[in-house]
């Protein structure tokens, strides 16, 4: 009786102790314990501990303690249990048996599910935000001994991926070389935390091949898709003004100050967007909250090496990068950058070089571009190598839109000295094709005239209601069509142009043909209405070079006008009545010492090959009778000779020949009276003649005479 008394006493002992293990653990408020927890273990890992969640624990069947809200410094988890060995803990040894953590997040690693076993293996999944090029599937399989962890760490992503040996202890995190695969390229990186100083030091060294990073952004190619031409877009016509996204609210923004990072990046090429570069250099130092840019260097085949270097720091939530310099074989400009890292990010950009300031305001997406110059011909020298003449500044804006193919203009708007230009404009970010729909309302040609040109009429000319499409790619800039008003008539063009030289078609119809300055010797045309059509091509890049490789060819067509420097229907209304030295005399001083000829149509062709113009149909009909000739004009040597025959319309008349030979600015007027004097020889006039030696029109005139065998 009384050992199933003390059975039963026991059983009541152990029942109430396990009552107590189970439910008393459940019972109490672990809360309290919050403070206290939260301090010795800020106090053991250095970094402040805080717990907003639930305290938990239980003593069966393992000891376990789950704290939810746990954040450490920026890091944190939903969920972290800890489990202890029961035995040693009963003797007071504290022994992890299992540790889980839930919804862990750690910089840009997120949604973090990790467990480490008794044995020490560590198991971690979870996502690792790497814009703009997605979340990384982010794993880390490894060990825990001796206080160190040891293990190899993965990212994907669905074009880029990276996976190398982990090493961490409580001083040092260690990535000797993490193998990185962007697309088909592959770099190499090497990464060294010091974790036991403060500031925490962190050097990291990246090495690569060619990066083609459009293999990155490149939508998935269909398997089963027919492939499409389609013809080169055009670009887009004026919009209304877009809204512009509105930026997130921007929370207090700053680089981290405790931290010490050096970087040493460089790569053989890169890809993108088609767009090909050399090698390219990048060295870095952020320390105390700013980054020094100790230099950034890159290998572009068009313009040979780039280089930018700066400060960069925060400042009014704000990164600025100041002062900035970039560097270019053709130029250098300094200047600042801005950018704000709020959503969507803003950017403002200034620059400045020898004179000319560039600017840029905006997101990475749209904004607006500016570029201006207290010298319009200073700038256009500095930028394109040609000087024109023309004063006044250089002010242009424009809005810019971009995606991964394109940017847009729109709004453009361009004071060039005194001429405004408008219109859109779109370049391909593949293939590197900038098209541009342009306008002006008027533009004086002699502004844009290089410094080196001679004086003439081209000077006055000026091109009305201008219309033009510009295309350019890689070295060659062409219009593809140019239409206006140029002297009253209309104006058709194309033209091309690269550093080998230039081709020009145009067609120019009912025209005045005063304004164009056609003459040489005091003869030329004043007045009528001219068709023209000319294809001319000319290697070089300045007006010498062009006028020594000019060749093409053209004619000129002109109806109702009138010429200076002879008069046709005085010279026939003379030779109606010539019958005495007297009247011999008058029909040639009255037509050829000057005054003008009425016409009804004058046209000429001609050709031109390598800078010498050649026509030898020149045909006048005019009042009064007519004139054939040829022309030979050389534009290296300045040089002209033409020769004019006039026909009187006086029937059986002879021809009376002209001739300008020399400069072209003032050549010799050479007269031929041979035909005449044997016509007036005939009508027995010739004793009068011969009597002076045969020089007798030659001497009053004082003109040269034009002998036979000339």
């Amino acid at each position: 009786m009384n050992a199933r008394k003390t059975a039963l006493a026991a059983t009541a002992v152990l029942a109430g102790l396990l009552v107590l293990v189970l439910v008393v653990p459940a019972m109490l408020d672990w809360n309290r314990l919050r403070p206290e927890a939260e301090a010795a273990a800020s106090a053991a890992l250095r970094r402040p501990v805080r717990i907003s969640g639930p305290i938990a624990v239980r003593l069966l069947p393992t000891p376990t303690a789950t704290l939810s809200g746990l954040s450490v410094g920026d890091a944190g988890a939903e969920r972290l249990s800890v489990s202890l060995r029961l035995l040693p803990l009963l003797s007071g040894q504290r022994q992890i048996d299992e540790l889980t953590l839930a919804g862990g997040r750690l910089g840009p690693l997120k949604a973090v599910e990790a467990r480490i076993t008794p044995e020490g293996a560590i198991q971690a999944r979870g996502k690792t935000a790497l814009s703009p090029l997605g979340e990384a599937d982010t794993t880390f399989d490894g060990q825990i001994a001796e206080g160190k962890v040891t293990g190899l760490l993965r990212l994907a992503l669905a074009r880029a991926s990276a996976q190398g040996q982990l090493s961490l202890s409580a001083d040092e995190l260690a990535i000797p070389d993490l193998v990185v695969t962007l697309g088909q390229s592959t770099a190499n990186i090497a990464l060294v935390a010091g974790l036991g100083t403060q500031p925490v030091q962190i050097d990291i060294t990246a090495k690569g091949g060619v990066l083609d990073l459009d293999s990155l952004t490149a939508p998935p190619q269909s398997q089963t898709a027919a492939p499409t031409v389609t013809a080169a877009a055009p670009p887009p016509p004026p919009t209304q003004q877009q809204p512009e996204p509105t930026a997130a609210p921007a929370g207090r923004f700053s680089l981290p100050g405790n931290l010490t990072l050096n970087l040493d990046a460089a790569v053989d090429g890169l890809r993108w967007n088609g767009l090909t570069l050399g090698q390219t250099q990048m060295s870095a130092l952020l320390d105390q909250g700013i980054v020094t840019l100790g230099h950034a260097t890159t290998h572009w085949a068009e313009t040979g090496e780039i280089s930018l270097s700066g400060t960069l720091a925060s400042r009014d939530d704000r990164l600025v990068l100041a002062p900035l310099a970039l560097t270019t074989p053709a130029f250098r400009a300094t200047g600042e950058l801005s950018i704000a890292p709020t959503a969507p990010v803003s950017v403002s950009l200034k620059l400045s070089s020898q004179g000319m300031e560039a600017g840029y305001d905006g997101t990475l997406s749209n904004g607006t571009v500016s570029l201006r110059a207290a010298s319009f011909a200073q700038a256009a020298n500095r930028l394109t190598g040609h000087q024109p003449r023309g004063g006044g500044p250089l002010a242009v804006t424009t809005r810019l839109r971009l995606d991964a193919t394109q940017a847009v203009f729109d709004q453009l708007q361009a004071r060039l000295g005194e001429t405004l230009v408008t219109g859109t404009g779109r370049l391909d970010l593949v293939g590197r094709v900038l098209t541009a729909d342009l306008a002006s309302p008027a533009v004086a040609v002699a502004p844009f005239l290089g410094t080196d040109t001679k004086p003439g009429a081209i000077q006055s000319w000026r091109l009305d209601e201008v219309a033009a499409r510009v295309v350019a790619t890689g070295s060659t800039l062409s219009v593809e069509r140019l239409n206006g008003r140029m002297l009253g008539g209309a104006l058709a063009a194309a033209a091309k142009a690269n550093a080998a030289g230039i081709a020009v078609t145009a067609t120019l119809k009912g025209a005045d043909i005063g304004g164009m300055g056609l003459g040489a010797g005091g003869v030329k045309a004043t007045r009528g209405r001219l068709d023209a059509q000319t294809r001319l091509a000319a290697r070089g890049t300045t007006q010498a070079q062009w006028q020594a490789s000019l060749t093409g060819d053209g004619r000129l067509d002109v109806s109702d006008g009138l010429v200076e420097g002879f008069d046709l229907a005085a010279m026939d209304a003379q030779m109606r009545k010539l019958d005495n030295i007297g009247s011999l005399l008058g029909l040639v001083q009255a037509g050829l010492s000057g005054g003008t000829s009425s016409f009804s149509t004058l046209g000429a062709s001609f050709k031109a090959d390598r800078g010498v113009v050649t026509s030898n149909d020149i045909t006048l009909v005019a009042e009064g009778g007519g004139a054939d000739g040829t022309a030979v004009v050389d534009l290296p040597k300045d040089m002209i000779d033409a020769r004019l025959a006039f026909r009187l319309a006086t029937p059986g008349s002879p021809p009376l020949g002209l001739r300008l030979q020399g400069r072209l600015a003032s050549p010799n007027k050479i007269i031929d009276v041979n035909a005449l004097q044997r016509y007036v020889v005939e009508r027995g006039l010739g004793k009068a003649i011969k009597g002076k030696s045969g020089g007798l029109i030659e001497s009053l005139l004082g003109i040269k005479r034009h002998d036979k065998k000339e």
